[in-house]
Formats: structure tokens, C-alpha cells, sequence
């Protein structure tokens, strides 16, 4: 049974890849903290999960103030799934800065990049049910139908 999301991640690997040449991702850990360098063109940073993980804060390198930290539970002993991060449009480097997580966690050597975002098939993604694209989600309310279509909030 433990199998199957293993299989789910790797094929998850496979869909989000990036067709161009592979950017390079690198990883520079002080203690808790670490900067995370994506060179090349990329659209998502693909951050491994774990749900039963601590909350790791983490930040653009050149986000203005205003703009609040978010906050992963990045993978530290193994992943549940991944969480797409968007990149800035371009060719330079985005750098990322991430606070919380010791040096040794799984997410450090695991994160990908990609270029788009494929439906796959989560082992408790449901099949008759609203879903996001990744994650969780709270059951889905106010569905109604106006001006010839249907929404959902």
C-alpha cells in the first residue's frame, strides 16, 4: 500500500518536468535557514510536502515589505506531495529564502522545477468531488448557475 504514492510522486516528476534544458536549483543551508537559487527559465519550484511537518516561512529575496511570508510544511523525513511554487517570468535567478527547516531535511535534495501543472491521480484524490490542482481543499460551497454557467465558490 505504501507503494502507491511513491509511484504517484514519481510519475508527478515525470508530467511536471521541464521540456526545456533543466534549470539549475541550488541549496545553501545555514543552520534553520537556507537560500534556494533556481537558474534558468522555469515556471513552478516543485516544494515537498509533509503533512505532519512544521511550518517553514518562506519568502522571494527581493519581495517588498508588504508582501507577508507564506508559510510550507516542507518535507523533513519523507513527502505526501508536492506544492507548486511560481516562479517570476524571466531568465535570471530567482532566489528564494526559507527559514525553519534544519539542514538535513528531505525537501532540501528533492525540490524540482517545471513548467506547467498536470492533473494526476492522488491516492485520496477524489473521483466525483471538486479538487484542486494539488493539496487539500474544504468541501466546495455556493454552487449555483447564472447567465448560462455554473460556479462554484
Amino acid at each position: 500500500m505504501k507503494a502507491r504514492p511513491i509511484i504517484i510522486t514519481l510519475v508527478t516528476f515525470l508530467l511536471c518536468s521541464c521540456s526545456r534544458k533543466s534549470p539549475q536549483i541550488e541549496v545553501v543551508n545555514d543552520g534553520d535557514n537556507a537560500t534556494v537559487t533556481v537558474t534558468g527559465d522555469c515556471a513552478y519550484l516543485m516544494l515537498p510536502v509533509q503533512e505532519k511537518s512544521w511550518e517553514v516561512r518562506v519568502r522571494p529575496e527581493d519581495a517588498p515589505d508588504w508582501l507577508p511570508e507564506m508559510e510550507v510544511r516542507l518535507a523533513a523525513d519523507s513527502i505526501d506531495y508536492y506544492l507548486p511554487y511560481r516562479l517570476p517570468k524571466g531568465r535570471g535567478k530567482k532566489v528564494l529564502k526559507f527559514s525553519g527547516l534544519w539542514e538535513g531535511a528531505v525537501a532540501w535534495k528533492n525540490l524540482r522545477a517545471a513548467d506547467s501543472l498536470e492533473l494526476r491521480e492522488d491516492l485520496y484524490r477524489p473521483a466525483y468531488h471538486h479538487s484542486p490542482l494539488y493539496g487539500w481543499m474544504n468541501d466546495p460551497n455556493g454552487m449555483f448557475f447564472k447567465d448560462g454557467e455554473y460556479d462554484l465558490f
